[in-house]
């Protein structure tokens, strides 16, 4: 990905976030993506005691050649179990799948 490539995604990644807590979901948020040639990331965002922000630990990855293409998947599940995906296409609007 491109500088600014990663920093659409930087932002489509943030508005999923909040997206789901708007809609309820209660971190922490168990996250993987997923993109087309292979390459993941698993990890975990956990809410900062201090104030209303989100901490991500990477817990696992897997870089396929040059990185991730896209489109890359985002799957995210709850402390409750609640489940999203997310599409992340740089070239198309952010869309929740489910």
């Amino acid at each position: 990905m491109s500088e600014r490539q990663e920093t659409d995604f930087t932002q489509q990644l943030a508005d999923a976030l909040k997206h789901l807590r708007e809609q309820g979901f209660e971190p922490p948020f168990v996250f993987t993506l997923v993109a087309t040639n292979g390459s993941t990331v698993s990890g975990i965002y956990r809410s900062d005691q201090h104030n209303d922000a989100l901490i991500a630990e990477i817990l696992d990855s897997n870089i396929e050649g040059s990185g991730f293409s896209l489109p890359i998947k985002l799957t995210i599940v709850d402390r409750r179990g609640h489940a999203a995906r997310f599409p992340i296409d740089l070239s198309h609007p952010q869309q929740r799948l489910n």
